[in-house]
């Protein structure tokens, strides 16, 4: 060992065989740290995330957070209800497709508002069908799946399907916390003006919202005066018609379903309508 020790310039009594070993590997350690070593590879965490399997509706659905943030209003929980004119005008737009996007843009909404994230779907021509409720997750195809009257659709009938949208959410399923959103599309050609007035006056005490869209130029009769119609509790109703849905865009599309709805929110918890 003294040899050794030596080899590092340690100067060691031949009975200090035990400090000898101390400072030899004293020694060795600091020639070690000083020596260039080839240090071991590290594992670096792998931050790779997988990559997000977003569909339309949820892309859509950011849409219409980002209206309401831009509107500064705080996330809304609704039912939501969308009912499509299925008269025999509007089948070419069954056609080219152009209701299964709209079906989908309203989808987002019931995305965003409803606690399953479900919509519940009329259509209505002479006669009416409440169709399945339906899910992001099977959105495909459902207008094709469920729309069955084609080019046979007939005139425009609509008191006897609001009178089932008002019976599902007020007799059916009453949920008096939680407001309702009803999209109505329709591309003119409403004539039955008595009844649509008495059928919105009525559900005015209920929580329901009718937000009417026209699809086009047309005579939209008595919704095109909403704002004068008396008589009502609470304004739980409003219109604004598309010269083409399909050109316009998401944005201005969600702005414009968001402009009257959550106003109507606060007026309907303020007199008592919602819980």
């Amino acid at each position: 060992m003294q040899p050794l020790a030596e080899s590092f310039g340690v100067e060691i009594e031949s009975n200090d065989t035990s400090e000898a070993e101390q400072v030899l590997l004293t020694a060795q350690a600091e020639v070690a740290a000083a020596s260039p070593e080839v240090l071991a590879p590290v594992a670096v965490p792998n931050t790779v995330h997988p990559p997000l399997n977003l569909t339309k509706i949820d892309l859509l659905k950011r849409k219409v957070t980002l209206s309401l943030q831009k509107k500064k209003i705080e996330p809304i929980q609704a039912r939501v209800a969308v009912v499509f004119d299925a008269s025999g005008s509007m089948y070419h737009l069954y056609r080219k497709g152009i209701v299964q996007e709209a079906f989908e843009r309203i989808l987002a909404i019931a995305s965003a508002f409803d606690d399953n994230g479900e919509l519940d779907v009329w259509f209505f021509a002479k006669d009416f069908l409440r169709a399945p409720s339906i899910t992001a997750r099977d959105f495909e195809n459902y207008i094709e799946r469920t729309y069955t009257l084609g080019s046979k659709g007939g005139t425009n009938n609509e008191p006897p399907v609001m009178q089932d949208v008002i019976r599902k959410y007020t007799i059916e399923e009453p949920d008096v916390k939680m407001p309702t959103y009803i999209i109505f599309f329709s591309d003119g050609g409403v004539s039955q003006k008595g009844k649509i007035m008495r059928l919105i006056t009525e559900s005015s005490t209920k929580n329901l919202f009718w937000q009417f869209v026209g699809l086009g130029q047309a005579n939209y009769g008595i919704l095109e005066k909403l704002d004068d119609m008396t008589g009502r509790f609470i304004d739980n109703a409003d219109f604004f018609a598309l010269d083409d849905i399909s050109k316009i865009s998401d944005e201005e599309l969600y702005d414009r379903l968001l402009t009257e709805f959550p106003g109507w929110i606060k007026e309907a918890r303020a007199k008592g309508i919602l819980a």
